[in-house]
């Protein structure tokens, strides 16, 4: 559906059968819409049809898409073009909506306008999607760690949630002071609560003494342990 001219002159749209042309040389011009123009010569001999054959090219340019945290998968009219970072050339001119999407992030949808021979550039940041963490304390009040900051105190009853937490594997450790320490690791999934049960339990020891002379007094930390080390 191109405007056809012929030596200048306006001839209406194609497919055109011209006729009354003068004999001659003639210059051909095509236009459409969003593509290049089709310029072209045609020798019009007497009593004899000439024919003109044309393609017109569309006019394209490029994207050069970014995304961060980068490999993110880009899709076209649900059609995969590759990975971040990357380059979509030869795209006809116009409006385009992207859809990026990458594991453990929300999708992100970006658009975006392909200029005639230009690369434009497009860059967006993808959220990403995070995860919980409910952990049960036996005793409660027990201090509550992950991957060694502490996030607060398992009270009664004796849970704490922590939200926002990156997908991934995280350490978390329950203390209370004078009872003792549990510690162990879980798999945070994105959009879902990982549950930790942590008995947190007095673990003891033994230490034997020789003391010389044996009335020594005994201090451990600090504290006297003399009765006690006596037992």
């Amino acid at each position: 559906n191109a405007r056809v001219f012929l030596d200048g002159k306006d001839h209406g749209r194609t497919p055109r059968d011209l006729r009354q042309v003068p004999i001659g040389n003639r210059a051909i011009l095509l236009l459409a819409q969003d593509h290049e123009p089709f310029k072209t010569r045609v020798e019009v001999l007497e009593d004899e049809k000439a024919m003109v054959d044309a393609t017109l090219k569309p006019l394209t340019g490029a994207l050069a898409v970014e995304s961060f945290p980068g490999g993110a998968e880009v899709f076209i009219n649900r059609r995969s073009q590759g990975r971040t970072p990357l380059t979509i050339r030869d795209l006809r001119i116009g409006k385009y909506t992207l859809i990026l999407k990458l594991k453990d992030h929300f999708d992100a949808t970006v658009e975006a306008i392909v200029n005639q021979k230009k690369t434009t550039k497009v860059s967006t940041d993808l959220v990403e999607l995070l995860g919980s963490v409910f952990v049960i304390t036996d005793p409660p009040g027990a201090t509550i760690s992950i991957d060694g900051i502490d996030v607060g105190v398992a009270k009664a009853p004796k849970f704490l949630q922590v939200d926002g937490l990156a997908a991934g594997t995280r350490q978390i450790e329950a203390r209370i002071s004078g009872v003792g320490t549990w510690s162990g690791k879980v798999r945070v999934r994105a959009r879902q609560v990982a549950q930790v049960v942590a008995e947190v339990r007095d673990h003891h020891g033994s230490l034997l003494l020789s003391l010389q002379p044996p009335e020594a007094r005994v201090f451990i930390d600090g504290e006297n342990w003399t009765d006690r080390a006596a037992e």
